[in-house]
């Protein structure tokens, strides 16, 4: 029953509490460690019994899939920045005033769209004689290519909720067009510059880009952490990607810059998660083990007291026990002998890999 409960509070609801409490704090001035994101992540851990986990383990068939399919699709003769601009102009054109409700209802920034929706538009976009290759010709479509563009949506779809969210098409199309790291960069950069269109990212643009695959990476064991490990993630990217003129805006230059000395967004965020998880995980088996000691030596202080007053407290020779030892030292020996089922040596015992010992996946 108690798991029971646990498990009912694991959701994304208490992760935007706790950012609340946090948010308000820091507007009230209140700086305190408990606020932190370290000590309130450890104590939703620790409450919900959360282990570390790898991160890039859950988006990784996504990602092969992504790189067979953009070997092969027609999208990859059409230039990114052409790509991704039809995608937009197709959304505003087809989205009508309640699809648009809809999306404000749903705090979906930008342009969402769903599976048919996406298929139609790219089918649509390979046949349309205005859009033309890399080499200025017609694009080249077999009949099987449709079926191609249903599985490119699946392999975007991270976090499968069945429609895409802006960062998810927009990141996600630019691997299939055809286009360079800038070239693709600029592209993806024009899209999420949504509100206004000022040529500048708000770090609520580049969080709600981050959101669906910060979600992909979370376990469903894990949900309560989500809002927790976006709002630092985002911070921290945040903070990387506007270091040159730290005006709180990020500019193209400055996302080109933080790409060309080698980061990107899966590994940004997978490194991010594994190290923060891991690290308050195994804090959180350090002190259950020490609690466990000091719960064991006050107990096994307690059987040899009683073994004690056996001692103390029973007849002499001639009484019913020799040597005046009475019941409570077997007690007091089955407290020891039960010292060695260390309670330290199974919580170690099944944890699971440590952080840097993913496996070579986190370098490919």
């Amino acid at each position: 029953r108690r798991g029971r409960r646990a498990a009912m509070g694991n959701h994304v609801a208490l992760g935007h509490m706790v950012n609340c409490c946090q948010d308000v704090s820091e507007k009230l001035g209140c700086n305190h460690e408990s606020l932190k994101f370290d000590s309130t992540a450890k104590a939703v851990m620790n409450l919900h019994s959360i282990e570390s986990w790898n991160a890039k383990s859950l988006v990784k068939e996504n990602l092969r899939r992504q790189g067979e399919l953009a070997a092969k699709s027609p999208l990859r003769n059409i230039k990114v920045q052409v790509g991704l601009q039809y995608i937009q102009d197709w959304l505003a054109g087809e989205k009508n005033l309640f699809s648009k409700g809809l999306d404000f209802i749903m705090m979906n920034h930008g342009w969402s769209i769903s599976r048919d929706d996406f298929v139609d538009c790219c089918w649509l976009m390979l046949h349309d004689p205005k859009v033309k290759d890399y080499r200025d010709q017609p694009i080249r479509v077999k009949p099987e290519d449709k079926s191609d563009l249903y599985e490119i949506f699946d392999s975007m779809d991270f976090d499968r909720s069945g429609v895409l969210s802006t960062g998810e098409w927009a990141g996600g199309c630019s691997v299939f067009f055809k286009g360079n790291t800038e070239e693709c960069v600029k592209a993806v950069f024009d899209i999420l510059d949504t509100e206004p269109r000022d040529g500048k990212l708000s770090q609520k643009e580049l969080q709600e880009y981050l959101k669906p695959f910060l979600k992909a990476m979370m376990p469903e064991t894990a949900q309560a952490l989500q809002p927790m490990l976006l709002k630092v993630a985002t911070e921290k990217i945040f903070e990387e990607m506007d270091n040159t003129d730290k005006d709180n805006t990020i500019d193209v230059k400055e996302m080109l810059k933080w790409t060309a000395s080698g980061h990107n967004i899966i590994d940004s965020l997978a490194d991010l998660i594994d190290a923060k998880v891991y690290a308050l995980w195994m804090e959180n088996a350090k002190d259950n083990a020490r609690r466990n000691r000091n719960a064991f030596g006050a107990a096994q202080y307690g059987n040899d007291m009683n073994g004690m007053n056996g001692m103390n407290g029973m007849p002499g020779p001639n009484g019913p026990y020799p040597n005046n030892m009475g019941p409570g030292m077997a007690m007091g020996a089955m407290g020891s002998a039960a010292s060695m089922g260390s309670p330290m040596h199974n919580n170690m015992g099944n944890s699971p890999g440590g952080y840097g010992q993913q496996g070579p996946y986190n370098s490919g």
